[in-house]
């Protein structure tokens, strides 16, 4: 959605063709869209989840975007996650949030605080965001299993997140503990 108030870049894009203004682009593509005059006078607002959670997360939307079939015990569901947090399936959204390796978000909100967050940008800019106004994405639960999500996180995948997503534990506030986040 291009406005004279800003851009917001498509979500969920299901047709052949990718938009020009789309989640996930690399914040080098967008400079490049943009021009570099623009990307200077824009305000960069980016969302971000607590890493442990969007490991989980991830995790669970890639067994159903490639149409994987999840063991239903969830000790079997703890292999898998380790063997995919542990592989390159497992991405970092650094491409995104920087450009030449430079950290370009003017602000951001945080998923698990995404309310105050939200109230906290819109003062920074002026603008009286209401958050019961905004709709809610990344509520994917049902695929999730009734479990402790601390005991997916051994040393080897609590360093597997950190060494992808030390970028957000850097500039988003959230603790280095995976068992801060559940």
């Amino acid at each position: 959605m291009v406005t004279d108030y800003g851009i917001v870049g498509a979500r969920l894009n299901r047709g052949p063709q990718k938009p020009y203004w789309r989640n996930h682009a690399s914040a080098k593509q967008v400079v490049a869209h943009l021009g570099e005059a623009f990307w200077d006078e824009y305000k960069r607002i980016i969302s971000v989840r607590n890493p442990y959670r969007r490991a989980i997360s991830q995790f669970y939307w890639q067994t159903t975007w490639k149409k994987l079939t999840l063991p239903d015990s969830v000790d079997e569901q703890r292999v898998m996650f380790s063997d995919f947090v542990l592989s390159d399936s497992f991405k970092s959204d650094y491409y995104i949030t920087h450009a030449d390796g430079r950290y370009v978000a003017t602000h951001m909100f945080r998923l698990e605080h995404r309310d105050e967050d939200i109230i906290k940008v819109g003062e920074a800019l002026g603008i009286p965001l209401r958050p019961e106004d905004l709709p809610k994405t990344k509520e994917n639960s049902d695929r999730k299993p009734d479990a402790d999500f601390r005991t997916f996180f051994s040393k080897k995948e609590e360093d597997a997140v950190r060494d992808k997503q030390g970028w957000v534990f850097e500039h988003c506030g959230y603790d280095e503990s995976s068992a801060a986040a559940f």
